[in-house]
């Protein structure tokens, strides 16, 4: 079997400030910066086959590319994704922000999501096996059989801007200059719950669990499959939401609110799209209206300070709106200000560990409080699975039940 190996990011790649504006990846030494060569993992060897179409499929990932013009990929047959530098004869090209359809540099997006599903599934599933100690026994706390625990989570890089034909936004004028890379360069992530049209079609409950997610490569943006919170963020839409349900209004904000969460507490860092929001284009549109670009510094933050009181009032259309993004910051917050209260209380190391993304292997240290919050997290979307429709005040409930299931 080859040894298959690709240039990813560990968690972003990193812009230097002389450079944003250029939208270049800094360079360190002969490679981008935070460009790390890693061994996959979970990862099927007819990938040399379907690699070349931008299909990888593996234990935890399947992985697709739409972009309508793609060249087909053939560094696939050497078992290698690397997109260190500008090498013809070993069909490598180097990581390219600035034109997002350049060949074969284009191809990183699917190895970066194959690579960031696969360390996300790896996570969620140590703490549902390796990383459950029996608090209601031999069995752990958790079950070991959990949504897509064993079914490959969908992903779709290069996804164009679908939001117009679904009636939100409109598509630029064909006279455009740069029509085609605004209708192909999707400023967005997103992840679709398609469980019920399965269910719909097949005329039966689905024994799957079905929650695609599919990644721009954006305009404005830097390409959102680069950066590990968004795969992260996307993913647990299709892990944990199947789990806690997050039914009605204040539920769709409980849902975004735990999926910035879950990337804040893998990562261990307190933003999420510090890369995608460096976009060189952004950063010009940020000068046209008198703003300085460096004020934007991330997509969402775990440090923001809105409360409960201050639910449904982003302003949409000048009207005070409900906005499950905006809304789940009260949330994810919340959320955030508890993990950082149990490290101050239980701030020993050494006692716990996760895995690590260079390999997958449990090596990781974490905090006594880190470990403490993650399983109470993760037992309160088990509690809020009982219930329906969800409620901040039902979260906060669930996490006071979570805490004394596990820790009595």
């Amino acid at each position: 079997m080859l040894p298959f190996t690709a240039d990813i990011y560990p968690k972003y790649p990193r812009i230097t400030q002389e450079l944003k504006d250029q939208g270049i990846i800094s360079v360190c030494g002969d490679r981008p910066c935070d460009q790390v060569r890693a061994t996959l993992r979970k990862f099927d060897q007819s990938n040399i086959v379907t690699g070349l179409n931008g299909t990888l499929t593996g234990t935890h990932a399947v992985v697709n590319n739409a972009l309508a013009t793609k060249q087909p990929f053939a560094q696939a047959a050497l078992g290698t994704w690397h997109f260190a530098k500008d090498d013809p004869i070993a069909f490598e090209a180097r990581t390219n922000e600035q034109d997002q359809f350049a060949e074969p540099a284009e191809h990183q997006d699917e190895i970066n999501a194959f690579f960031f599903t696969t360390y996300l599934l790896e996570y969620i599933d140590h703490l549902h096996r390796a990383g459950d100690p029996g608090t209601f026994g031999s069995s752990g706390a958790f079950p070991e059989d959990y949504p897509n625990s064993a079914t490959p989570l969908p992903a779709t890089v290069h996804i164009p801007d679908v939001f117009p034909v679904l009636g939100q936004g409109e598509y630029p004028p064909p006279d455009d200059p740069e029509f085609v890379q605004k209708v192909l360069g999707l400023d967005n992530a997103f992840a679709l719950n398609a469980t019920p049209i399965v269910e719909e079609l097949t005329g039966a409950k689905s024994p799957v669990v079905i929650n695609p997610t599919s990644y721009g490569h954006g305009f404005l943006f830097n390409d959102t499959a680069l950066e590990g919170t968004v795969p992260y963020h996307e993913g647990t839409h299709a892990v944990i939401t199947p789990i806690a349900g997050l039914e009605g209004e204040e539920g769709s904000a409980l849902n975004e609110g735990q999926a910035d969460s879950w990337a804040f507490t893998i990562t261990d860092n307190a933003s999420l799209g510090d890369y995608v929001v460096a976009g060189y284009r952004l950063r010009q549109e940020f000068r046209n209206v008198g703003r300085d670009p460096d004020s934007i510094g991330y997509i969402r933050s775990a440090r923001s300070t809105l409360k409960y009181s201050d639910i449904a009032t982003r302003l949409i259309s000048g009207q005070p709106s409900f906005e499950e993004h905006y809304d789940g910051e009260i949330y994810m917050s919340t959320m955030w200000d508890f993990r950082e209260m149990l490290n101050r209380m239980y701030p020993q190391t050494n006692l716990f560990t996760r895995p690590i993304p260079d390999t997958g292997a449990p090596t990781k240290a974490i905090t006594k409080g880190t470990n403490i919050y993650e399983r109470i997290f993760l037992g309160s979307m088990y509690v809020l699975g009982t219930t329906s429709p969800d409620t901040m005040v039902k979260a906060r409930d669930a996490m006071i039940i979570a805490d004394k299931m596990l820790y009595s």
